[in-house]
């Protein structure tokens, strides 16, 4: 059965449009795991020195 060159471009559009929704997801799984381990990191991080008062002055 021959396809027509219409049809043929439609198809080749939605291949593309595929692609780049399976780039994008991959990409925002990469995001969220580095999120996740920013998270991680930055929770474990020792906690910020306080500072301690000024002494009164006379």
């Amino acid at each position: 059965m021959r396809i027509g060159r219409k049809q043929l471009m439609l198809d080749g559009a939605g291949r593309r449009l595929l692609q780049a929704e399976r780039r994008e997801a991959l990409l925002l799984e990469d995001l969220e795991e580095d999120l996740e381990f920013a998270e991680d990191w930055a929770c474990s991080a020792p906690a910020p020195a306080r500072k301690q008062p000024e002494p009164e002055r006379p």
